[in-house]
């Protein structure tokens, strides 16, 4: 079945499609879906097919069970209503699963990317001195469709090789400014008052001019759910049989803080609900094609197609190695792109790689990229139950979900920043601090896109460096220096420095 559309081949032991040959058509090609399909369906080796899909459906639940919470947090982090959230894991992930080339990587909502999309809804408002429902779907819609048309044109033109310029000190510290800034926007929940400013110092001026409007039936909530999901979440490591099969630990904690908001009238107190969340399957959407809106979005969609590439292809191949196959840089770029122009039309703020919920893919056993499809049914259903079962659902219970969620995100920068400095690894150490205290004190887009380039020039530099020693056949003795001891010395920085160099060759 299939053999006029693919080159058939088998299943490895981890279930990796294997080509017998090269002889693939064009479009098997681009959409690996029918290659590892049809291998799938003809595979007689290892399990059967009913028991594959029902690992992937039981993967699925799991999933979706933690997916709902975080998509709707990460929506209302994005600026949007909180079905949105739910609509960005939909079409993306269906569309991923045909064009993608991991098996395991869990497509959706993800914090950082709604934090840029914020960043680009905040610019039009600051713009145009208006921030309906309206203007921000436009401004989603329209930044996902720019950032896919980006990494589809990156892809076409091989430039994956663009990922190397958010070097990893770069991403590092990027990441790490962010988990400070994401939970501050969350704190407008968590104390019941307007915070002002995006960035950290108006941020905190604002909070504390504020400090007699503290609204303590917020705080409880928002402490409460805290302690709750931190708590299930250490329950889900500790205990054995529970790693495979988490309590959804988010999900528990919305049902309990929803429970008791109806219970004790928390709206009364202050305490800001969810509200009404529209029923049935995403409406059809489209970009806005105006010079002002595509010129205000392009550098947004430019900077969130970079850092869904990066930390999407570094997801995925953590999970490639682990489970024995290859991932196809390239192919990566033209599923995200893809997957991105998808949601466009169906109400979708840009999609990336969650390391979360793929964690949980593959902890859970998915036995095929199929699991993907499970997730979108059930979050079809999720979309279409009757009723209001999430008015009460206070926001700083959301809030709560947002910021552990980069728990260990800042921790990790933080550890790693000591590294540097212990392992005397100064160049790293510059473009962490550079990239930590831009974003954290000039805003995401500012701080990403001067650490971005400045690293830029710095590559730059050492390539034009290079150029200059060898024309003029002038050995350097390299001697134990900083730069040596630097991981910027890592392979795709030597290949993008020798590409460089190549070119002021052909000069």
């Amino acid at each position: 079945t299939g053999g006029s559309l693919v080159a058939m081949g088998s299943l490895d032991s981890n279930g990796s499609y294997i080509a017998l040959n090269d002889k693939v058509s064009l479009p098997a090609r681009v959409m690996p879906i029918l290659r590892w399909l049809p291998a799938v369906l003809a595979d007689k080796s290892g399990p059967s097919l009913g028991s594959k899909l029902g690992k992937d459906a039981m993967c699925a639940l799991t999933v979706t069970a933690i997916l709902v919470p975080q998509a709707m947090a990460y929506s209302v982090l994005a600026e949007m209503p909180p079905e949105w959230g739910l609509y960005t894991a939909m079409a993306p992930l269906l569309v991923y699963m045909c064009f993608g080339s991991s098996r395991h990587l869990a497509v959706g909502p993800f914090a950082v990317i709604s934090l840029l999309n914020a960043s680009a809804i905040q610019a039009f408002c600051h713009a145009h001195h208006g921030g309906c429902l309206h203007h921000r779907a436009t401004i989603s819609v329209t930044h996902s469709f720019v950032t896919g048309a980006i990494m589809v044109l990156m892809s076409v033109l091989k430039l994956g090789c663009i990922a190397q310029f958010l070097s990893d000190p770069v991403l590092s510290g990027f990441c790490t400014a962010c988990s400070i800034l994401i939970p501050m926007t969350q704190l407008k929940y968590v104390f019941g008052i307007k915070v002002a400013g995006s960035t950290l110092i108006p941020a905190v001026i604002s909070i504390s001019e504020q400090y007699e409007r503290w609204n303590l039936a917020c705080c409880g909530v928002f402490v409460s759910s805290l302690a709750l999901i931190y708590g299930v979440q250490r329950l889900n490591k500790k205990v054995e049989c529970l790693k495979k099969r988490p309590i959804p630990a988010e999900l528990l904690g919305c049902v309990v803080a929803t429970v008791c908001s109806a219970v004790f009238s928390l709206h009364e107190s202050g305490v800001q609900l969810l509200g009404f969340v529209p029923t049935g399957l995403p409406s059809l959407t489209l970009p806005s094609f105006e010079t002002s809106v595509l010129t205000l979005i392009l550098p947004h969609a430019m900077l969130t197609a970079v850092m869904i590439y990066a930390t999407s292809l570094s997801v995925s191949k953590v999970f490639a190695k682990m489970f024995g196959y290859e991932i196809d840089g390239n192919q990566e770029l033209m599923a995200f792109g893809m997957l991105n122009l998808a949601g466009s039309f169906t109400s979708c703020f840009p999609a990336a790689a969650s390391l979360s919920r793929t964690a949980i893919v593959g902890d859970s056993g998915a036995a095929t990229p199929i699991h993907g499809a499970f997730t979108v049914l059930l979050l079809c259903i999720v979309v279409n139950i009757p009723g209001q079962p999430l008015y009460n659902l206070p926001k700083s219970c959301l809030a709560a979900i947002v910021v552990l969620a980069f728990k260990s995100l800042l921790i990790g920068g933080v550890v790693e920043a000591s590294r540097m400095l212990k392992q005397s690894e100064f160049v790293d150490l510059f473009f962490w601090l550079l990239a930590f205290l831009m974003t954290l004190f000039a805003g995401v887009v500012p701080g990403l896109g001067t650490s971005v380039s400045v690293y830029v020039l710095f590559c730059g530099f050492e390539a034009v460096r290079d150029y200059v020693q060898n024309r003029a056949a002038q050995p350097v003795e390299r001697t134990a220096s900083l730069r040596r001891k630097s991981s910027l010395t890592m392979d795709g920085e030597r290949e993008l420095r020798s590409t460089l160099t190549a070119n002021l060759e052909g000069l």
